[in-house]
């Protein structure tokens, strides 16, 4: 048996460890040709990748240890999670919205809950499972490719802050998503609510987000500065993607602005208040426009985007072009205002016989 094996096989045994002079009486081996064996098995286990282990000397005693520091699950998570406080904080350096910063860290935080490996280690294979668990959980196409989107854009600046090697998100492709028809109220339904004996918080609300189109999110946050009653302009500070904007107001709604305001005995910037005195939440104006929607008696459920698709869809049938369409409901590309100007063949025959060809 050579020198290199005797000594790998009394560290195998001695798990503690030995020191030099041990090693040697052991072995009958001088001291100066154990150092230079230990040092030669070293680059040997060093090189072979198969091997997890290296020759340690600790306390003046050698002894093997794991090659790499294998890290708990624990331990993996909290590197992710500390890795990703650092991309949410470029994403605000960016000028991304509130809104969507939260909706990056709720997915990626369940993507590090159920991916339990570093970012770094992470494979293809780890990302299709993950893919494949929430697809089983019941997510739609559309959430499975906003959540995509999301991991795309978190693995794009990992690969490019080096902390990833090789991009897997490259290799993932996203379902292809049925855009869904846009539910808009007839001018007939739109008289039909107006006509209910409604309270002075719903008039306006209701007014405001019909004629403006603006998003709840962007109601929540709407203040009183950002009304110009004159004009009948409405300021809407970061929108979605932290964008600002202007739109416009229907006459019934600044009247109705104005009466609400006159009606109120505090001091307070927002516009929409709630009754313990704050900024009435998103979850408490869809309340509020799904109970009108019942009232009315509308055959399917009135949500506040309905308002918004209603906006579109009547201003581009009243004559106004698509790009005018697009900046007042601050969509970041013409396509998606496209979606409302689908036209029926009533449009297309009225309008054909106004042309003398």
């Amino acid at each position: 048996m050579n020198i290199k094996t005797i000594i790998e096989s009394l560290l195998i045994r001695e798990k503690d460890g030995l020191s030099l002079e041990e090693i040697s009486n052991i072995s009958d081996v001088p001291k100066s040709k154990i150092i230079k064996e230990i040092n030669s098995l070293n680059k040997t286990l060093k090189n072979n990748r198969n091997r997890g282990f290296k020759i340690l000397n600790k306390n003046n005693k050698y002894k093997f240890a794991p090659k790499f520091k294998v890290k708990s699950k624990e331990d993996c998570k909290k590197q992710n999670h500390k890795i990703l406080e650092d991309f949410l904080q470029v994403l605000d350096l960016r000028g991304r919205a509130k809104s969507t910063i939260k909706n990056y860290r709720w997915t990626i935080k369940n993507f590090i809950k159920i991916v339990e490996h570093k970012f770094e280690d992470m494979k293809i294979d780890d990302i299709r499972d993950y893919i494949k668990r929430i697809k089983d959980k019941g997510n739609s196409r559309n959430t499975i490719s906003t959540k995509i989107s999301i991991l795309k854009s978190l693995f794009k600046w990992l690969n490019k802050e080096n902390i990833v090697k090789q991009n897997v998100m490259d290799k993932i492709i996203k379902p292809k998503i049925r855009e869904k028809e846009r539910k808009f109220l007839t001018k007939e339904e739109i008289e039909k609510i107006r006509q209910l004996d409604m309270k002075l918080i719903d008039q306006t609300l209701f007014e405001v987000l019909y004629s403006s189109g603006i998003r709840v999110s962007e109601a929540v946050n709407l203040n009183w500065d950002n009304i110009d009653f004159s004009s009948r302009k409405l300021k809407v500070k970061e929108g979605k993607g932290g964008k600002d904007r202007t739109t416009f107001l229907s006459i019934k709604a600044v009247i109705l602005l104005k009466k609400y305001k006159n009606s109120r005995v505090d001091n307070d910037e927002y516009v929409f208040r709630s009754n313990f005195k704050r900024r009435m939440s998103k979850s408490s104006i869809i309340r509020h426009i799904k109970k009108l929607g019942k009232r009315a008696k509308l055959n399917r459920k009135l949500t506040p985007h309905h308002l918004r698709h209603s906006c579109a869809t009547h201003l581009l049938k009243s004559g106004l072009n698509l790009n005018m369409v697009q900046k007042v409901l601050g969509h970041s590309k013409v396509s998606t205002t496209q979606l409302y100007a689908k036209t029926n063949m009533d449009d297309v025959s009225y309008n054909y016989k106004k042309i003398n060809l």
